[in-house]
């Protein structure tokens, strides 16, 4: 080994030598020489720049290994490259100020100390193994703690918890939504993707961990093993999995990770990366790296998801608006049409208001008590309105459709019964017609 240091620093010497004079010769090249005098400097300059490429590569510096391996190219005498005499001034000069550089950016590390050669006796014991050595890693965590230590210990703790921020959730769903991934899926909470409320799980899920950790009572003597199996045990009991998601969940095992990252020797978390289980036991990887391509789009759908949040909150607020109550001094049934769209228990093409619409007036046209009065049409710039009147007995009937003609005026399709009983036949079976229903009786 010692050889090998003295031979690698010899050329390193040499390497300093030829680098000098390559530079010298390289300038002088710039004026008219015998032919002699280049094929001298084409050999000087290709051993100098084989010795570069030794030392790059030793040195691991991959730019100075690539640009020595083409000078060593252009300067080869076995091959001769052969270019024009003004082509080869310009090139001499950025190699002269290439070797120039390399004194600079190209240095080897020197032995603070001689090496010299020892050779051990095989059945000589290692001298590190007679010498006292400092408290290994377990014997710190065993080592009782002065009341003082461990609350120091418990503010860095909480100061270092309290700095834990919830994961960029929107940044991975829009990720996934680009790439057409299957793991979107597992951001879904029944069916919905609500970012806000996977952020404030996750969140309660990291203070509630935190704040089961202000519970504990500290001891004197206490030993740093007992103060994190406390921690432990007491996040634990204070975060069931019987409550929260798996969010929630997220949150809380982000702290107990970083917990278990504090390294006794140094009184420090190491840096570490939270992973997460999906209910298959399959790692769900928080990978939000994107490429420009990908972030161009996720910026487009953001974009686009906000512009429509925006315009679905503006139409839901419109629709509470126009959206009046039905005055009248008769009983009201009116047929709740969201929940009849989302059940899909009445097929129909094209519009389900305008479609329920002509089945209940056919329904009560072809009932037998029923005697057909009128049809009243309404037309208004948002919205068409129909009303059908049927006798029945000494009461009137009245089956009324508005139907919105922009998205913001709200689809209603309701029956009033004028001084019709409540408990007669039609009553019951406008009631019991299988249909979500809701109004005033």
């Amino acid at each position: 080994m010692a050889l090998w240091v003295v031979s690698a620093m010899d050329l390193w010497l040499i390497f300093q030598l030829l680098r000098m004079i390559a530079i010298v010769l390289l300038v002088g090249a710039i004026a008219q020489n015998p032919y002699g005098y280049y094929i001298v400097l084409r050999y000087l300059v290709c051993i100098a720049s084989l010795c570069g490429v030794w030392f790059a590569y030793k040195s691991r510096k991959s730019i100075w290994l690539g640009i020595f391996i083409i000078i060593a190219i252009l300067f080869n005498p076995f091959i001769p490259i052969h270019f024009k005499r003004q082509t080869w001034i310009y090139i001499d000069i950025a190699v002269a100020f290439v070797f120039l550089s390399s004194f600079i950016f190209l240095k080897i590390k020197k032995a603070k100390k001689p090496v010299e050669v020892i050779e051990k006796k095989k059945d000589e014991k290692d001298s590190i193994h007679d010498e006292k050595r400092p408290d290994r890693e377990s014997d710190l965590w065993e080592k009782p703690l002065p009341i003082n230590e461990l609350e120091n210990t418990r503010d860095y703790v909480f100061s270092e918890l309290c700095a834990l921020k919830t994961t960029d959730w929107a940044d991975y769903a829009l990720r996934a939504i680009c790439t057409h991934s299957p793991d979107l899926s597992k951001l879904m909470v029944n069916d919905q993707l609500d970012i806000s409320f996977i952020k404030e799980s996750e969140r309660t899920g990291i203070s509630d961990a935190i704040n089961a950790i202000k519970k504990l009572r500290l001891t004197n003597n206490m030993t740093l093993r007992e103060f994190f199996s406390q921690i432990f045990e007491r996040i634990y009991k204070e975060t069931s999995y019987s409550k929260g998601n798996k969010f929630y969940w997220f949150g809380r095992d982000r702290v107990i990770q970083m917990l278990r990252s504090f390294i006794a020797s140094t009184g420090k978390f190491t840096p570490t990366d939270a992973k997460f289980y999906d209910v298959d036991g399959e790692e769900f990887k928080l990978d939000t790296n994107i490429d420009g391509i990908t972030i161009k789009k996720v910026q487009q759908s953001l974009d686009y998801f906000e512009k429509q949040v925006e315009k679905h909150r503006e139409i839901e607020r419109l629709k509470d608006y126009y959206r009046f109550k039905i005055d009248s001094e008769y009983p009201v049934i009116e047929f709740d049409l969201n929940a009849i769209e989302k059940t899909n228990i009445f097929e129909h093409e094209g519009s389900l208001v305008n479609s329920l619409y002509l089945e209940m007036k056919n329904l009560l046209y072809v009932v037998t008590d029923y005697a057909y009065l009128e049809s009243r049409v309404f037309s208004h710039p948002l919205f068409d309105s129909e009303a059908a009147s049927f006798a029945y007995g000494t009461g009137i009937v009245i089956l009324v459709k508005y139907a919105g003609l922009v998205e913001y005026f709200p689809d209603r399709l309701y029956i009033e019964l004028q001084d019709i009983d409540q408990n007669s036949w039609v009553a019951n079976w406008i009631k019991s017609h299988k249909l979500h229903l809701e109004g005033n009786d």
